[in-house]
């Protein structure tokens, strides 16, 4: 295959050769998950188990190996893409000559995730990506424009950025990779150095950064260079897709109470544009726009029958759960018209009736007894009055008292006053 230009394809013509095609045969989707040379804690059972959930929720099968890979492995496993992710080490010659065939004689797409990690000035990656006219830099990037946020305040990790340009180039055989992706975060990842747009060549770049980004120990990527972080290419067959950063899929990152982008968006459809080629294989066809066109189609009437099986459900659950309140309701209704029909046997009165005259009676009742406690506290509390005046107990006491006290002191006195007189 070559992607060359050599005709138009509009929208309209892809359509009608994609409806003139029978439907595809129901078959799994299966995703294989390189993980033997993969750094530390970057498995599907660990920093990655939020992207294969998303994944499995697409209907993939997802699996790991953690073997070296070979053409048995991969003929045995036969999935429709391989993901290699954080790769850490070296690669054997047989390894590599497996991978290489699985993509450019198998019809199948391969994944580079990250593999920046350098050792000794070497990025793993490349092994695979510059055969693929892809080439990873050793250099981190770095923005300080363009600051991720993490819940509502910007990050101060320069490496840590927003990209949101895509298909720069506006092929139109990258719609599918890029589907309802607005914005990514950028977690720490090199610049991938590509080929210049003025040659043939079959790569293409998906996302690129901003004139702001720039790697201060890079020769390639200084200010003003918009560094390309993601980029595709096809070679043979098959597919290839490399993405620089390791973490961007990772779960921390995908935490959506901290980072509202659409990293997993992105990374599920990267899976999905990768299987294009080879459930188109089967269409005869010599253009390579074509055969990526009608795949992304058949992925596409994939995802609506996924959608509409998934609300054809829910509209079934709902009917159910509907048809249940209505029996509820009606069962209640005739319980209450029951209650309201029971009456007491001799005087043919209604039991609600009877409730009602009992609670009322009991309010009657409650009401006389506050009433009599009232009567009976109010005669202590009233104070003496004469008069019209109001006084106090004990009031005039004090003053019949000292009046007494007076007359007897003048007694007292008239009785000296006749002794002296007696004398003279």
């Amino acid at each position: 295959m070559s992607w060359n230009k050599k005709t138009n394809v509009t929208i309209l013509v892809v359509m009608v050769l994609f409806w003139s095609l029978t439907a595809s045969a129901v078959e799994q989707k299966r995703i294989l998950f390189y993980e033997k040379n993969s750094a530390k804690g970057y498995t599907i059972e660990d920093k990655y188990s939020t992207f294969k959930d998303a994944l499995e929720g697409r209907g993939y099968v997802v699996e790991s190996l953690d073997i070296e890979l070979s053409r048995d492995v991969l003929q045995t496993r036969d999935p429709d893409v391989l993901v290699i992710a954080a790769l850490s080490g070296s690669l054997s010659s047989t390894e590599l000559a497996a991978i290489f065939e699985f993509v450019m004689q198998k019809n199948r797409g391969l994944f580079i995730l990250g593999g920046s990690l350098s050792k000794k000035g070497i990025t793993p990656a490349n092994q695979i990506t510059i055969p693929f006219g892809m080439t990873l830099d050793s250099a981190i990037l770095e923005d300080e424009r363009n600051p991720v946020v993490e819940g509502s305040n910007p990050t101060t990790k320069k490496e840590n950025f927003v990209v949101n340009t895509f298909n720069p180039e506006n092929d139109p055989t990258m719609g599918l990779a890029i589907q309802g992706v607005r914005e990514i975060a950028f977690f720490g990842g090199p610049g991938i150095d590509l080929p210049k747009s003025d040659q043939n060549s079959n790569v293409k770049t998906v996302a690129i950064c901003g004139r702001n980004t720039y790697s201060p120990n890079s020769q390639i990527f200084q200010k003003g260079s918009r560094p390309p972080i993601a980029a595709a290419g096809v070679v043979g067959e098959g597919l290839v897709f490399v993405l620089s950063d390791e973490d961007m899929l990772a779960n921390d990152y995908l935490d959506t109470s901290k980072y509202k982008y659409d990293n997993l968006r992105f990374g599920t459809n990267i899976v999905d544009w990768l299987r294009t080629t080879k459930i188109a294989s089967n269409v005869s066809a010599d253009i390579d726009q074509l055969i990526i066109a009608i795949g992304s189609c058949i992925i596409l009437k994939d995802r609506l029958n996924e959608t509409l099986q998934e609300t054809q459900d829910r509209l079934d659950k709902t009917i159910k759960e509907k048809t249940a309140l209505a029996q509820d309701y009606e069962e209640q209704t005739m319980e209450l018209n029951e209650l309201k029909g029971q009456a007491d046997p001799i005087l043919k009165i209604s039991y609600m009736y009877w409730a009602i005259a009992v609670v009322a009676i009991a309010v009657i009742i409650l009401s006389v007894v506050v009433a009599g406690k009232k009567a009976k506290k109010a005669p202590s509390d009233e104070k003496d009055e004469v008069f019209g005046y109001e006084f106090e107990e004990g009031f005039g006491e004090e003053e019949d008292a000292s009046n007494l006290d007076a007359d007897e002191e003048l007694t007292d006195f008239t009785d000296v006053g006749k002794e002296v007189k007696g004398k003279e």
